[in-house]
């Protein structure tokens, strides 16, 4: 009769300790994800497939949680059950904080797609942009002036572009001598700022001004 006692708390021994390399694994999965948030938080750089993993990963995570608190509810523990109750309380707020946080980034990049629409036929998610109401810079100095103007008010001011989506317009109106001028490290600004130096330059514009006046 002793032996088969021992044996049951061998037994809950070993169920506890398994238990508890659950509940840290748990943990450990958490931390990544709410590091990501973290991440994606201040980054523009959002994916809405990768968010919306990471929320059914949560999902999974909430269940496996659910299932090792009420096992241990059932078995005798070396420590205090009200003290692990309240450790797996405080996991549950973390993940449904998280939650919240996975949940407004996804929906802020929906409602950027309302105005942007998505692809459905993409594995990954790209926005469609408009076309290109303007025409290109090929490299005339005399024509920038007109372009820079039409394009800060229709692209550079529009705030429902990001600047991943301002690039993507600057690098479609290049054309010839000025898409010499783009690299693959730019971003908007750098590159923005490279075509005005270039085609301001009030030496040649004057040098244009005074040919002109000459003919």
């Amino acid at each position: 009769m002793d032996k088969k006692v021992e044996k049951s708390d061998d037994q809950e021994a070993v169920s506890e300790k398994k238990l508890n390399k659950l509940k840290g694994s748990i943990k450990t999965t958490l931390k990544r994800i709410e590091s990501f948030n973290a991440e994606k938080s201040a980054s523009k750089d959002i994916n809405a497939m990768e968010l919306e993993v990471k929320l059914r990963k949560l999902g999974q995570l909430q269940a496996q949680l659910d299932k090792i608190s009420e096992q241990y509810c059932g078995i005798e523990t070396s420590e205090d059950i009200e003290t692990i109750l309240e450790d797996i309380d405080q996991i549950n707020i973390r993940i449904e904080e998280t939650e919240v946080g996975l949940k407004l980034l996804l929906n802020s990049i929906k409602d950027e797609f309302k105005i942007n629409p998505v692809s459905k036929d993409n594995a990954v998610t790209k926005i469609r942009l408009p076309e290109i109401p303007f025409t290109r810079i090929s490299g005339k100095i005399a024509d920038f002036a007109n372009f820079k103007n039409l394009f800060v008010n229709l692209i550079s001011n529009n705030e429902q572009l990001n600047d991943s989506q301002k690039l993507y317009y600057l690098r479609a109106c290049l054309r010839g001598e000025a898409k010499l001028l783009e690299s693959s490290s730019d971003n908007f600004q750098s590159l923005f700022k490279a075509l005005s130096d270039r085609y301001e330059n009030q030496r040649q514009l004057k040098n244009l001004l005074f040919r002109n006046n000459n003919f």
